[in-house]
């Protein structure tokens, strides 16, 4: 494939690295704050054009910038797997471009396939926690210290599953917390309170790469579901595997839409 870059900082880069052992080409890098990517000529065959020099587009520009470079990676023709957080106010007239324009997107908190499937574990786990009314539930994620939404896209999703899955969760709140309060299964103060509401602790740490935490704290026990980054190139790998199935399709996706298809769902149909 023919990968063009939208944003080349920690993320692009990665990707890059990725793409290039993978034997891809990366024919443009668009760094957050470049020109308007029309004005490079790069375009792809969503564009009506026979010699499009490009395939696809990953997107990692940051929340400031991930509407803007998806609507123009749309307008050149270009497919877009899209991994960027923090810019759910836009997604949703960002999704209906795409659809009007015919174009192609598949958007993702977290382009790992190992999230993916530990997302579908959670989703499992709270249908059974429902029935045990006596386990508190508790939710953390941690990242490095220059993630600066909180809680994390991978946090909110895993959240929604949660609240979706156990009767007694009604909504979530998300509460960035000083490391001295990690809670490790506290009783009290911690997780889903008599509201009906559970809350996400976000912790910034040093260069951590991503952990997420679901706990159900019980009176005898405690149950710890985890994820845990050991690196970017999980996320890298995920976002090229995530360009590789979306570059000849058209629609908007998700990864669970990937993951469906991958595992031989006969229910895929775009939105």
């Amino acid at each position: 494939m023919r990968i063009v870059l939208l944003g080349h900082g920690v993320m692009g880069r990665a990707v890059e690295a990725v793409a290039l052992d993978a034997g891809h080409e990366v024919v443009l890098r668009v760094d957050a704050g470049g020109p308007p990517l029309a004005a490079s000529g790069i375009r792809g065959r969503g564009a009506g054009a026979e010699d499009a020099v490009a395939d696809v587009a990953i997107e990692f520009a940051g929340p400031a910038g991930a509407a803007n470079r998806v609507r123009e990676a749309i307008e050149v023709g270009l497919p877009v797997v899209s991994g960027s957080t923090g810019w759910d106010g836009e997604l949703a007239a960002t999704k209906t471009f795409v659809r009007k324009r015919g174009g192609a997107l598949l958007h993702a908190p977290n382009l790992s396939i190992g999230v993916a499937v530990f997302e579908r574990i959670v989703r499992r786990a709270a249908r059974l926690l429902d029935a045990v009314p006596d386990y508190r539930i508790e939710l953390e994620e941690t990242h490095h210290t220059r993630k600066l939404d909180h809680p994390s896209g991978t946090a909110r999703w895993l959240a929604d599953g949660l609240v979706e899955g156990i009767g007694r969760l009604d909504v979530w709140r998300g509460e960035l917390t000083a490391d001295d309060e990690a809670s490790g299964g506290r009783a009290g103060r911690d997780g889903a309170r008599a509201d009906g509401t559970l809350t996400v602790r976000s912790f910034r740490r040093g260069d951590v790469a991503g952990t997420h935490v679901v706990r159900a704290v019980g009176p005898d026990d405690v149950i710890e579901l985890e994820h845990r980054a050991l690196g970017r190139d999980g996320f890298a790998r995920g976002a090229l595997r995530a360009a590789e199935w979306l570059h000849e399709r058209s629609g908007v996706y998700t990864l669970e839409d990937m993951l469906d298809d991958l595992l031989g769902s006969p229910d895929l149909q775009a939105s």
